[in-house]
């Protein structure tokens, strides 16, 4: 798939390209069984439906497998459609000359055509004319054709597996009145982290034993880059619990897979040792959404940030009937969660 060589198409060498219907938009209903396209970025530009049933002219139904390209409004938005549909005259509805555009082959068209929009504005909208001028940079195949087959083992080699769940809704009642508050030093160590700088580090990759880079970030856990070893330094051991301290992401917090260096303004909270035979991944789970709560209700990015008070924040669990955490009632609760059996 490396070798593959592209070119250039017009978009009226590639599809048959047709107007939208409707000038002024039909009194919409919540379902039905024609969606309506308008020039929308939300909701995969879908704006309501009209009932087959009630349309006296037919003609405004599209058939099924094409593509909504959005002229005016939210600009260059496209969408694949594999039902029939209709739409209002600010759409360009597109089919593929001499073939149906399968559900990789829309896809795949439909990324790379929004990937267009940047050139077009309201004030420089996509009609049909300079549509159909417009270029597609596809790959073909050794006759300088477009290469469909290759498009449509490239989108498969993006499918996986979807997780299921046989969990729907939990039974599990949460009464915080009934629960009591603990400090986050009660059960953990908390320390400050490395306080590195990423840009004084030498980047790698994990198969070349990189250690994960943990950063102010609220994606990928956090994990912006891996970095070489550290002369000296060991890495915070995985499985520990990462807190941001200030910035845009103060108090997002994330259970570490793989050992770890963090930036500034990075808490590490370690189980102490008497907890460390007792508290699970569950247990974990079920604080992370309590910390980064009591960080947004009583602290606030580039103000009153949580550097100094997170060796004091406390959080409130649910208790046994002496007053200790209910760690069982936690890890029930989480595992009751949809796809909480998938932990």
């Amino acid at each position: 798939m490396n070798n593959i060589k592209y070119k250039n198409f017009m978009f009226n060498e590639i599809f048959d390209m047709y107007a939208g219907y409707f000038n002024v938009i039909p009194e919409l209903e919540d379902s039905g069984d024609i969606p309506f396209f308008s020039c929308s970025a939300i909701n995969y530009g879908v704006k309501g439906y009209l009932k087959k049933q009630f349309i006296e002219d037919k003609d405004c139904i599209y058939r099924p497998n094409a593509i909504c390209v959005t002229n005016n409004g939210s600009v260059g938005y496209a969408y694949y459609i594999d039902t029939e549909f209709t739409c209002n005259n600010d759409i360009t509805v597109l089919y593929l000359k001499n073939r149906e555009i399968t559900p990789n082959i829309g896809n795949y068209l439909a990324s790379i055509i929004m990937a267009e929009r940047f050139r077009w504005c309201y004030g420089r909208k996509w009609k049909m004319n300079r549509m159909k001028n417009s270029i597609l940079r596809l790959p073909v195949d050794d006759s300088s054709n477009v290469n469909w087959s290759y498009i449509e083992e490239y989108i498969d080699s993006f499918k996986i597996n979807h997780l299921t769940t046989k969990n729907k809704d939990t039974k599990f009642v949460l009464d915080t009145n009934l629960w009591k508050s603990f400090k986050l030093s009660d059960f953990f160590k908390i320390s400050y982290g490395n306080k590195f700088d990423l840009n004084k580090q030498t980047r790698t990759t994990k198969q070349e034993g990189g250690i994960n880079f943990v950063s102010r970030d609220s994606k990928n856990n956090g994990v912006v880059e891996t970095i070489e070893p550290i002369e000296g330094v060991f890495p915070f051991p995985k499985c520990s619990i990462t807190v941001t301290l200030g910035g845009s992401y103060l108090g997002t917090s994330f259970i570490q897979r793989d050992s770890f260096y963090t930036a500034q303004n990075i808490a590490v909270l370690e189980p102490k040792e008497h907890n460390k035979l007792i508290m699970n991944e569950y247990h974990k789970l079920f604080i992370l959404p309590l910390i980064r709560f009591e960080a947004k209700t009583k602290f606030c990015a580039f103000g009153r940030e949580l550097n100094k008070y997170i060796k004091d924040l406390c959080i409130k669990l649910p208790v046994t009937s002496i007053g200790e955490p209910d760690w069982q009632f936690m890890e029930n609760y989480i595992k009751s969660l949809p796809y909480g059996d998938c932990l």
